[in-house]
Formats: C-alpha cells, structure tokens, sequence
C-alpha cells in the first residue's frame, strides 16, 4: 500500500468518488470524505515516476491507495482541503 487514512470507525462517513457513493476511485476521480456536516476533498497526484494505482475504502473505514504496477522512483503526494472540520480524525 502506497498511502493508507485512517477514518474513525464510529462515526457515519462516506466516500463520494466523483460525486456519488463508491468504494473504489482511480488518480484521476474527484473523491471526497464526507459526514454529516463535513467534506474533505482529496486530491492523490504522482509526482515522479509512472504508475497504475487505484484506491479502495474498507469495511474498516480505511482508504488506501494499492499499487497494480510503478517505478521505482515513484513519488506521490496527496492534498486535502481542511475547513469547517467537526472531529474527523485522520491518522
């Protein structure tokens, strides 16, 4: 797993992959954390290097970001927009 969030279980949180409910989302969708009173976009880019990745939300309320095939040099970075949160936590 290249990236993995971790999402608090207890609360009811979604992920929206290009504006609907999904489980699974490519580099390329917009894809947002959503709750009853917030939403986090997330924005996952590669920065270096050439690969085929896709992410997956689980049963688990972890969203992890699998590698299919990369570079060795591959670097990714990710972007999220924080504002208005109530208590999300993100580890």
């Amino acid at each position: 797993m290249e990236i993995g969030l971790y999402l608090d279980s207890s609360k009811k949180v979604d992920l929206l992959v290009n504006g609907a409910p999904g489980s699974t989302f490519a580099l390329t969708d917009t894809v947002v954390i959503a709750s009853e009173n917030s939403q986090i976009p997330i924005k996952i880019s590669l920065v270096e290097g050439e690969g085929r990745l896709y992410g997956q939300l689980s049963k688990a309320k972890k969203i992890g970001l699998r590698t299919i095939q990369r570079d060795s040099n591959l670097k990714l970075s990710i972007e999220m927009e924080l504002s208005e949160i109530e208590t999300f936590q993100i580890s």
